[in-house]
């Protein structure tokens, strides 16, 4: 563990971990207490973590690196997390490592993910890897965005990239009214329309999306009378995330 968490600009890491090879490097943050974020910006990770396991070779034990990641996003599909477990593990392979945990945390999940499937996550080899077998392991861990401590929402109140689709549909609303009276009654193949990847109608981000384009075509086809109510229409109890300005 960690008694505190600290910035590291050491930009290296953007580019190779073969500092979290050393030995002496990883005794050194493990004896300290200390944990680390790596610089703003960093394309693979976002935190850093030494952990240790008893080992007969040696009497001190021997270190290896817990690597994070984290995603705020409203959806995060299963094959967006295996690419993410596969950077890490390609970085850390490269980098030669020959033991690391590689660890995808996403804030706002509203899904159930079928993340292990993809990721093979096995149990088995992660306590192997405490028993003395060296191994470089992923796994998916989410936070639903109705977390009891409110880190989800908190976390994705931060941030515009939870539902990159909101600020796009509104810098589009100009063209929204203006559409045939005939795509009202198909409204969510129109919303389908401005997604990314994803077709859920179920999704967070379809509902919130599909609300705002049919408030907005409202307003630009003068068919409603009555002002707007934007946040109530589009906050979701369950997230608390709200997109109105």
């Amino acid at each position: 563990g960690a008694i505190q968490v600290c910035r590291n600009y050491n930009r290296v890491y953007g580019q190779s971990w073969k500092e979290f090879k050393s030995q002496d490097y990883l005794k050194h943050l493990y004896k300290s207490g200390v944990g680390f974020y790596v610089f703003p910006g960093c394309d693979h990770i976002d935190l850093v973590f030494p952990l240790k396991r008893s080992d007969t070779d040696s009497k001190d034990g021997f270190y290896f690196p817990l690597v994070i990641s984290i995603k705020s996003r409203a959806y995060f599909s299963p094959a967006e997390a295996e690419k993410e477990c596969l950077s890490m593990e390609h970085m850390a392979k490269t980098s030669g490592l020959d033991c690391a945990i590689c660890l995808l945390v996403v804030f706002g999940s509203n899904v159930r993910s079928t993340d292990k499937e993809g990721v093979k996550y096995d149990a088995s080899i992660l306590d192997s890897l405490f028993r003395g077998e060296n191994a470089i392991v992923s796994s998916v861990l989410r936070i639903p965005s109705n977390d009891c401590f409110g880190i989800s929402k908190a976390f994705m109140e931060m941030t515009s990239t939870c539902a990159p689709e909101i600020p796009e549909v509104f810098a589009s609303h100009a063209f929204i009214g203006g559409r045939e009276e005939s795509q009202k009654n198909d409204h969510k193949s129109f919303t389908e329309q401005f997604l990314r990847v994803r077709k859920n109608p179920d999704d967070l981000v379809f509902i919130t999306t599909d609300e705002m384009t049919k408030q907005l075509w409202r307003i630009g086809s003068n068919e409603g009378s009555e002002p707007m109510e934007v946040e109530e229409s589009i906050q979701s109890p369950e997230s608390g995330v709200s997109t109105a300005s």
